[in-house]
């Protein structure tokens, strides 16, 4: 997925990201501002605001839904 963000959700920009099951690969990545990246690639339930810069990097075995 390119990295963008979710502009149409100004009035509730936060998110919540659910990553879980057997899968490789798909690292999301947030942009937090600063020179790095916030990566998150283990299983959870994640908040983040919708409307920062994000992509996920390719799954390699599972499937992605989103």
């Amino acid at each position: 997925m390119t990295c963008h963000s979710d502009n149409n959700l100004q009035d509730h920009c936060m998110q919540v990201v659910g990553i879980f099951g057997d899968f490789s690969g798909g690292k999301l990545c947030i942009e937090d501002g600063a020179d790095e990246n916030h990566v998150v690639q283990r299983p959870g339930c994640y908040m983040m605001a919708g409307n920062a810069k994000h992509w996920v990097e390719t799954v390699t075995k599972g499937i992605q839904y989103s």
